[in-house]
């Protein structure tokens, strides 16, 4: 809160717990990357594209859909166990 006379900004009480136990901003959206399985064991998976979290929720395993000009099935992520 402003205090015009002492000339002082102070936080309302409540404030610090709220901002501590607050998760934060929660983004507009969440983007997943698309993965080719089979990579370089130096480089590991290589990226070549990105799903929006709509659309990886949506998802069954073995959907296929299109990424740019190729098509490709959803598997589960050994890393993140989402499809």
């Amino acid at each position: 809160m402003w205090d015009r006379e002492a000339g002082t900004l102070t936080g309302r009480p409540g404030a610090q717990r709220l901002a501590v136990t607050s998760g934060g901003t929660i983004p507009d959206r969440g983007m997943f990357a698309v993965t080719l399985a089979a990579g370089s064991e130096e480089s590991g998976p290589r990226k070549v594209g990105e799903l929006d979290e709509e659309m990886v929720y949506e998802s069954r395993i073995n959907d296929v859909f299109a990424l740019g000009a190729t098509t490709g099935a959803s598997r589960r992520s050994p890393t993140t166990g989402s499809s």
